[in-house]
């Protein structure tokens, strides 16, 4: 399996944010300057989910 990096904007950068789908925690600097992998969705209707939560 291959990933993309996701870069995320207007978060806070004072902030921890917490990954809803498997408690991972980021700071929100972390995730403004380098975000994070996700991965790459091949085929028709291929889709995936994710949910921050600010901390």
């Amino acid at each position: 399996m291959s990933f993309k990096r996701l870069i995320l904007k207007g978060l806070n950068p004072d902030f921890n944010y917490v990954s809803e789908r498997d408690g991972v925690v980021y700071g929100g600097d972390q995730l403004l300057a380098g975000g994070f992998y996700v991965p790459k969705l091949h085929g028709d209707y291929a889709s995936t989910w994710f949910k921050l939560r600010a901390q």
